[in-house]
């Protein structure tokens, strides 16, 4: 299970998956909400350990709004970012898809992960980690933190 499979030619889902969850973080971005705030109560939610953390749901592969919609419902209102500020859209994406990249590949429940990983470090490791392989970001990433993939 914990393999992602980055050739799209195949029937593996778990890449898309990935992708999903970016396009969740990215859209909260293009919102303007304050990210760091965003992912921590995303990343420990219900809605994420019901509707990502598991081998397969209906999220997986649900639009990011109406997946946002549902989230709302459990973490409420999140403030936006002060002024003209807004968080890198692009930025936003790639820290969604590396969390449950993350997630995938080790079996660590996203909340878990949030408390190893902070979403600080990787705000920092995204401009030497986001034009390289996916596998290549995580190993660096776990190394790291010594966490294992399955």
């Amino acid at each position: 299970m914990g393999k992602i499979e980055t050739d799209l030619s195949g029937d593996w889902t778990n890449y898309d998956i990935c992708k999903n969850q970016g396009k969740i973080y990215e859209s909260a971005a293009e919102k303007g909400l304050k990210m760091e705030l965003f992912s921590d109560k995303y990343l420990r939610s219900n809605f994420c350990n019901k509707s990502f953390d598991k081998i397969w749901s209906l999220y997986h592969f649900t639009d990011a709004e109406e997946c946002l919609y549902e989230l709302r419902e459990e973490i409420g209102d999140i403030d936006t970012m002060d002024g003209d500020m807004i968080f890198s859209p692009e930025a936003a994406w790639w820290i969604g898809f590396t969390y449950k990249q993350l997630q995938i590949e080790t079996e660590k429940s996203s909340e878990e992960l949030a408390k190893i990983v902070s979403f600080d470090e990787l705000c920092l490791c995204y401009p030497g980690l986001h034009t390289v392989d996916e596998e290549y970001a995580t190993d660096m990433i776990c190394e790291k933190h010594n966490l294992h993939k399955v």
